[in-house]
């Protein structure tokens, strides 16, 4: 007999799949997100490129864009046309993703985890050498990292002082600002010695060295900085020369909006065609709809985790999670795990719509949104546009993206409305205000 337990586990919404791992592969629902592979199209434009090459990568937190990245590792590296020599590194590990992010301390931890990938090669200095050698012809001087330990240690170090540390962080762009030119130069000169190191001599089949960059589409603030950061990422993005990375073909996932904001940043880079993971389109388009085709997929998904799952849930219960939680995989699989932990009934092991009901209400976005922004958001639900002005800016759409009250969504191109859970909340709310105004001018009469 199955256990409310064993489906608990299969439903692991945190870690993404990875795709040259049998179990996972298994797990991967195709055309999840729509009938166009975007991942065979990065995987098409990385195989046309000689040499080195930049591309982009777009997707919405929770869309399983880490996902991907991994079966595009696993995809090239399955090639056999050609020989990929394939990194991925994740730099949430490595930056204070709520922060402006700032050009020094991004090649740093690009550095560092390059080294940390590439590893202790034949006949070249140990990485922990490498780093602190990289770290003196930059003039950073990082007294409190001890280079004579391993590796994994000096990383922990590194890690805590680049996310946590305001002064090393002050430290390392006060180098870049004295001398940009030699710190970049240094950078490339460091990325195309350990690449050199990985191609080799040159044999019967072509080699290419590919660097995964993930999670830059996560910088983001709710705070009083939020602009700060927002800007950030474009200023960040405008250092072409910088972020092309000599012999690596190296793919960047960043801010959804911030390539829609700037249509031409692919073309600054040399990628021919960005790709952007959407999310699951469960809503028809330019609609609250119900997408079938959407549902089926979401259903396959939830049946390849754990085929008994309707010893627990209904159709109609797995209908409403998928509807109300927008296309959000972590957000789908998440109500189905918080739902499990509640009471049910011990004989049937069924879950009732009451605790359906209690596992959504967790995943609500907050309702505590300033008066200025709900008409706004009224507006977007309305039209499915973006609706930004003077006072409504691209970071505040950024903000509201990132806190999930408004899902985009690419069917038919992009298009955005509130999220299913607060919809109706935030146009009861629009409505008080506008009844709150009403009255006020009729009193002042």
């Amino acid at each position: 007999m199955v256990t409310p337990k064993e489906f608990f586990r299969a439903l692991d919404n945190v870690a993404p799949l990875d795709a040259s791992n049998a179990h996972d592969a298994r797990l991967y629902v195709p055309n999840l997100h729509g009938d166009t592979d975007v991942i065979d199209q990065l995987q098409a434009e990385i195989d046309y490129q000689t040499g080195q090459g930049v591309y982009l990568f777009t997707g919405l937190s929770g869309t399983g864009k880490s996902t991907e990245l991994l079966r595009l590792k696993a995809k090239l590296e399955q090639d056999n046309e050609t020989r990929y020599k394939v990194f991925y590194t994740d730099l949430e590990d490595w930056l204070n993703l709520q922060q402006p992010v700032e050009l020094g301390s991004f090649l740093l931890a690009l550095v560092a985890s390059w080294i940390e990938n590439t590893g202790s090669l034949a006949g070249q200095r140990s990485p922990a050498e490498r780093l602190r050698d990289f770290l003196t012809k930059t003039k950073v001087d990082l007294t409190n990292i001890d280079f004579t330990l391993d590796f994994g240690l000096v990383k922990t170090q590194l890690k805590t002082a680049l996310s946590q540390d305001p002064t090393v962080v002050a430290q390392v762009e006060d180098a870049i600002r004295k001398n940009k030119t030699n710190f970049i130069q240094q950078v490339h000169e460091l990325i195309a010695e350990l690449a050199t190191a990985l191609i080799g001599p040159p044999a019967a089949k072509e080699t290419k060295v590919v660097l995964l960059v993930d999670s830059l589409e996560k910088i983001w603030s709710a705070g009083p900085k939020a602009d700060d950061v927002y800007t950030s990422v474009l200023t960040l993005f405008q250092n072409d020369y910088a972020l092309k990375l000599p012999l690596v073909h190296v793919v960047y996932s960043i801010s959804f909006l911030v390539l829609e904001q700037n249509k031409q940043l692919a073309t600054k880079f040399g990628n021919t065609k960005p790709v952007s993971l959407p999310s699951v389109h469960v809503c028809q388009h330019h609609s609250n709809t119900l997408d079938p085709v959407g549902m089926g997929r979401m259903q396959e998904l939830l049946t390849k985790r754990f085929a008994q799952w309707p010893q627990f849930f209904t159709d109609a219960q797995i209908e409403e999670i998928v509807q109300k939680t927008g296309g959000d995989l972590r957000d789908f699989l998440r109500a189905l795990r918080s739902a499990l932990l509640t009471d049910r009934n011990k004989k049937t092991l069924q879950i009732s719509d009451a605790a359906v009901q209690a596992a959504l209400n967790d995943l609500s976005p907050s309702l505590t949104i300033p008066s200025e922004h709900v008409e706004w958001l009224v507006r977007v639900d309305n039209s499915h546009q973006a609706e930004l002005g003077e006072a409504i800016t691209a970071s505040v759409l950024d903000r509201y993206l990132a806190s999930k009250h408004v899902l985009a969504y690419r069917n038919g191109g992009t298009w955005y409305a509130l999220h299913p859970l607060i919809r109706d909340e935030i146009k009861a709310m629009y409505q008080r205000i506008k009844d709150r105004q009403v009255a006020a001018r009729q009193s002042a009469v």
